[in-house]
């Protein structure tokens, strides 16, 4: 699944999903349409900030 994508690859996807899913999160509460499934995926942007961070700090191992 990951086959071709570097740590530096996977990194940045990452982020840029947090980005997205925290304009998309401001959007929806700026607008008055915050539900609960957005206080879930707030929690997943935490857990995707976690891996982001062990990623940086992981020893860098390339899969062959």
């Amino acid at each position: 699944m990951l086959n071709g994508l570097t740590r530096e690859q996977v990194i940045a996807a990452l982020q840029s999903r947090i980005r997205r899913d925290e304009g998309n999160l401001s959007y929806r509460r700026a607008t008055g349409r915050h539900t609960s499934y957005d206080d879930n995926v707030q929690g997943d942007l935490r857990a995707i900030a976690l891996a982001i961070c062990y990623l940086e700090e992981a020893p860098h191992r390339e899969a062959h």
